[in-house]
């Protein structure tokens, strides 16, 4: 790879600049954020801007046997200016040998000779965060269909095009199509431009997820998702046209959800060893950027404090968006901006924290104090299920970059992953959660109030830390078992095992579990908490007295043989009754 050097070149083809500022369309492209940067490759090299070289990146993703391939990973980790590359190198309506003049691909002569500028290739973005209704969402995408039309309508010039296509594509053009015509507006451009290149096409789709988030935030999830469905499953299901489909985004929506039925998507979420370079910047690459740039290679423990700490595959990555945007020419100070985090919608990740009660509080205290946390992670998420499953929220927090993996993937457990912040800069958002949360409900005590009641052995304080814990996570705790209760008991007790000693966990029958929190052995420091599950009478009995459902009766706390507390749970109202020995 040539990842240290600067690429000019001074050679113009006859498409003019201006084009190819408008190739791709959508909020995240061209200047967004920092007026030097762009995500259009083209645009990148003919200025001189630093490129780090991911152009080996084109030939491992032409040669995968795979047809449909969906690639996830973090915001701003190159997915757009990878994507803009990957046309460049693809399409025949243009020739751009010049802009990989000094890139590793160039090297390949045989591979250029094959793919350079000999597919037909479409590309396009659905990166709209103003995609903030549903009625909105429909006239964007007959925007989205519109613009990639206009870019392409020489193909309407083929002899074999009829009346009908013309008359299609002419209302996909002027945005005044009907539903169907819109939603099947890709497949009949696939259709045209195969038919006009007589080759299949090369599809190229960008930030597919963000309209799918966006609804998920803004309320109307399930019309997004049958929305953008239906506009890509004829695209890439079962069709004649396409040589292959690249979709890629933050998330990996699920077979489920947006890739209901169709069973031959490769789904690649970074923790494949598979592109897991092409994405973010190596330790090598990042060392690259500092010394083109001119700082003295002792920056590099800044840098990695701020911006590294993903793994991808087996390489640990640095976050490319903050690296380019915190150097300076000649040395100057590094600008240490926290752009990743700015450059975020600061509401979609602080109402997440909010709205599932203590734990992912908890979670980002010991997450902040360096410790990991243990979740299990999935590579494909289901949106609704991020709003009452755990094993969602944290997938999803960690795809979207908010968490990283604490091991390479060979090193990982398949089904206990460890976690952690990846750096500063993403622990200043866990900083902020953590003060909205306690500002948002200002009558729940903090978490180190607990820690410190627990210290003290304050009965009345761990009473009061507890009904307020218990009372404020009501989302991912539902009192429907023993094991919610367990599972909520353990989480809090989680952050204090480096004061106390491990938690470990204990069942007796289907009724009863025991959680000992201190050092191993018989000392008498240890804590243990004793879960009770209601028998059936005791739940019918409740019940008939206006109590719903009494599942768990009781949670004692010993120390020794001495009673600490007692408590009992109400399922339905959520109240938590306590009996300070």
């Amino acid at each position: 790879m040539c990842s240290d050097q600067t690429l000019f070149t001074t050679f113009l083809t006859s498409i003019s600049l201006l084009a190819d500022l408008t190739l791709i369309d959508g909020d995240d492209f061209f200047f967004k954020l920092n007026h030097v940067r762009s995500n259009n490759f083209r645009t990148h090299i003919v200025e001189g801007r630093y490129f780090v070289d991911k152009s080996y990146f084109i030939k491992e993703l032409v040669e995968d046997p795979a047809v449909v391939t969906a690639i996830a990973r973090p915001r701003k980790f190159g997915k757009s200016i990878n994507l803009s590359m990957l046309y460049y190198f693809l399409t025949i309506s243009g020739r751009f040998p010049h802009l990989f003049r000094n890139l590793t691909i160039s090297k390949d002569h045989w591979f250029c000779r094959s793919h350079r500028n000999s597919h037909p290739t479409l590309i396009l973005s659905f990166g709209y965060n103003s995609w903030t209704t549903y009625e909105k969402a429909l006239d964007g995408m007959k925007q989205v269909m519109s613009k990639l039309y206009d870019r392409n309508k020489y193909v309407i010039n083929s002899v074999n095009v009829t009346e009908a296509e013309k008359r299609v594509f002419n209302v996909i053009l002027t945005k005044s199509g009907t539903h169907t015509e819109t939603i099947t507006a890709l497949r009949l451009m696939t259709n045209l431009m195969s038919r006009y290149h007589h080759k299949s096409v090369i599809l190229l789709v960008d930030e597919y997820d963000t309209p799918i988030n966006r609804a998920f935030f803004s309320g109307f999830y399930e019309k997004m998702v049958i929305l953008m469905r239906t506009a890509l499953q004829p695209v890439i299901e079962n069709n004649p046209f396409l040589f292959k489909a690249v979709i890629v985004g933050t998330t990996l929506i699920s077979y489920e959800g947006l890739f209901l039925g169709i069973k031959f998507v490769k789904m690649n979420s970074g923790r494949e060893l598979k592109y897991s370079q092409c994405f973010g910047f190596t330790e090598k690459e990042a060392r690259g950027v500092l010394l083109h740039h001119k700082y003295p290679l002792t920056t590099m423990d800044t840098m990695r404090e701020f911006y590294a700490g993903y793994h991808m595959g087996n390489e640990r990555m640095f976050n490319p968006l903050s690296v380019m945007h915190c150097v300076k020419p000649d040395g100057q100070p590094l600008a240490i901006n926290n752009l990743w985090v700015k450059s975020a919608d600061p509401m979609d990740f602080t109402d997440l924290m909010l709205r599932h009660g203590i734990l992912p509080i908890i979670n980002a205290e010991i997450l902040l104090t360096g410790q990991d946390i243990y979740k299990i992670v999935t590579a494909a998420i289901e949106y609704p299920k991020i709003a009452n499953q755990e094993v969602a929220f944290w997938s999803y927090l960690t795809l979207t970059g908010y968490l990283a993996f604490s091991t390479p993937a060979s090193k990982s457990n398949v089904t206990d992953q460890a976690l952690r912040v990846p750096n500063r800069e993403v622990a200043l958002a866990f900083n902020n959660a953590i003060k909205a949360y306690y500002k948002h409900y200002n009558t729940t005590p903090q978490y180190e109030v607990f820690k410190n009641s627990l210290r003290n052995r304050n009965s009345t304080a761990i009473k009061d830390c507890l009904e307020g814990y218990v009372n404020k996570s009501t989302p991912f705790f539902h009192g429907r078992n023993l094991a919610d209760f367990e599972g909520l008991m353990t989480g809090i007790l989680r952050g204090v095992e480096r004061d106390h000693g491990t938690v470990t966990k204990h069942r007796e029958g289907d009724h009863t579990s025991t959680l000992t929190l201190g050092p191993s052995g018989n000392s008498t420091e240890k804590l243990v908490f004793v879960l009770t599950e209601a028998k059936a009478k005791e739940k019918a009995t409740d019940a008939k007295v206006g109590v719903k459902k009494m599942f768990l009766k009781f949670c004692r706390m010993f120390q020794g043989n001495e009673t600490i507390l007692s408590l009992s749970m109400c399922d339905g109202l959520f109240e938590l009754r306590l009996d300070v020995k």
